[in-house]
């Protein structure tokens, strides 16, 4: 008896919706703002409608069941949709999903965003030098390489030594160590890195430090004493002058013979002139003209 009652209420119902279905005329078709879904996940497309009758979506289902309706998605390397408007998501990106009547007459679309989950974070390491490379950019590499989450919390332990800008864009400010943090906005993954600032790089001129004092070695001053002169070589002498030609004797008469009186008196004579004195005066051994002057016996 019980049974028999759930089935008569069960009947009453769908006649009731049946009945009230066909009072209800669909005069548009309507999508929501957006549909999000995961790589590997699902999520229906929920479809609302209006009629020309006032009824409750119920009903305006009912109504619209009694439709052909055709699913489409524009970039299915993204999503798929199905017959009944149930999309999984395929990567990540953004398409577009339409819901068309088969007389045409209503169409709705709606964007599709799936998203790939974000997986890891990676900090790749740099050193920065003040006034030499100042700031630099933190390679931040994310895993998949096709996640869509890619917003992320920058943060640095020490503003003092670095700071470090929404972007990853790292700024020293001082010396010294500190860790620099990227994490999801919700703080599930993060990643940190240690970064070391070093000082400005100055070149020192070596100089000597020991307190005794440096030896210097003037350079050599000329000597003091007399130089050596070296006189230039003199000039070769000019040739002598030939000897002039003897003058011939002229015998005072006739040929005189080697040895003889006469030869004796030329040379006595010749040799009073060339000393200056006149033997024909000196009477120191005798007068020549044979006087004797007393000295003869």
């Amino acid at each position: 008896m019980r049974k028999s009652r759930v089935l008569f209420y069960t009947a009453s119902a769908a006649l009731l919706l049946s009945l009230t279905a066909c009072g209800v005329t669909i005069t548009a078709v309507h999508l929501p703002d957006e549909v999000q879904v995961n790589v590997g996940a699902t999520a229906e497309t929920a479809a609302t409608y209006e009629s020309k009758q006032e009824a409750d979506a119920a009903a305006q289902q009912a109504a619209a069941d009694r439709i052909d309706w055709t699913w489409a998605i524009t970039d299915d390397t993204i999503a798929t949709v199905d017959g009944s408007g149930v999309v999984t998501g395929v990567k990540g990106g953004s398409t577009l999903v339409t819901v068309t009547s088969a007389d045409g007459k209503f169409t709705a679309s709606c964007p599709v965003t799936v998203s790939q989950p974000l997986q890891g974070i990676a900090l790749s390491n740099i050193d920065l030098v003040i006034n030499r490379t100042d700031n630099a950019d933190i390679n931040c590499t994310l895993t998949p390489a096709a996640t869509t989450d890619t917003d992320l919390v920058w943060s640095v332990c020490n503003e003092s030594i670095a700071t470090v800008d929404e972007h990853g864009t790292v700024t020293a400010q001082g010396p010294g160590n500190c860790v620099v943090t990227a994490a999801t906005p919700d703080g599930a993954l993060k990643a940190t890195y240690s970064l070391t600032v070093k000082a400005k790089q100055t070149v020192k001129a070596a100089y000597n430090t020991s307190t005794t004092t440096p030896s210097y070695t003037a350079p050599s001053a000329p000597s003091a004493s007399t130089p050596t002169y070296v006189p230039e070589p003199a000039p070769a002498p000019a040739p002598a002058p030939a000897p002039a030609p003897a003058e011939p004797s002229q015998p005072s008469g006739g040929d005189i013979v080697p040895g003889s009186t006469e030869d004796y008196d030329n040379r006595y004579k010749d040799f009073g002139q060339w000393s200056g004195t006149d033997w024909t005066q000196d009477s120191s051994n005798g007068s020549l003209d044979g006087g004797c002057e007393g000295n003869c016996d």
